[in-house]
């Protein structure tokens, strides 16, 4: 739909302003950008009712994504996301299904130690977690997940975090209730 969106402007921009070919031009691209976001919300509907049926407690960063838009290189893909109406989708989706949604810190989520807690500062580029302190070496984005559950108090040195994949079609199905641990919920 991004292909489409660009091609739809690029047509406006050679028309006339405010002549009659102008307007339907305008109207062509209000239904690409109608299209675009009944797509997002479909998809966060569908995952938040994913992580509902999978899963009896959902922990999310509480990001302040007002903040995160301001970097200019990020600020569309953050968008495109739509990590807020994730969160309110699951939300009210876990209320009604007997879920527990919870929103941690995200302070040093990814910089710290999830085995020691020492602090190591990473880039954006960096996607390995190498700690100079105890030696341990985790993917970043696991090592943070592992650092949520901490926070949440639900982590060991067990602990493992579910890992989200690109959705298959059947899992829109409802699929079986489990939570992490991977016995079924009452």
């Amino acid at each position: 739909m991004e292909k489409k969106l660009g091609r739809e402007q690029r047509r406006l921009s050679r028309k006339k302003k405010r002549s009659k070919n102008w307007m339907r031009q305008t109207v062509r691209i209000a239904k690409v950008h109608r299209k675009v976001r009944l797509q997002r919300m479909d998809f966060n509907h569908k995952l938040g009712r994913m992580l509902v049926n999978r899963f009896g407690v959902i922990v999310f960063e509480r990001l302040c994504i007002q903040n995160m838009v301001k970097n200019h290189r990020l600020a569309k893909s953050i968008e495109d996301a739509g990590w807020g109406q994730l969160q309110a989708f699951t939300s009210y989706k876990a209320a009604g299904a007997g879920a527990i949604v919870k929103l941690v810190d995200p302070y040093g989520t990814t910089a710290d130690c999830s085995r020691c807690g020492f602090h190591v500062p990473k880039t954006l580029s960096q996607r390995l977690h190498e700690c100079p302190n105890c030696g341990f070496v985790l993917d970043r984005d696991w090592n943070a997940a592992v650092n949520v559950l901490n926070r949440v108090g639900w982590g060991t040195a067990e602990s493992t975090p579910a890992e989200i994949k690109p959705l298959p079609h059947a899992c829109m199905d409802g699929a079986s209730r489990v939570e992490e641990s991977g016995s079924p919920r009452p």
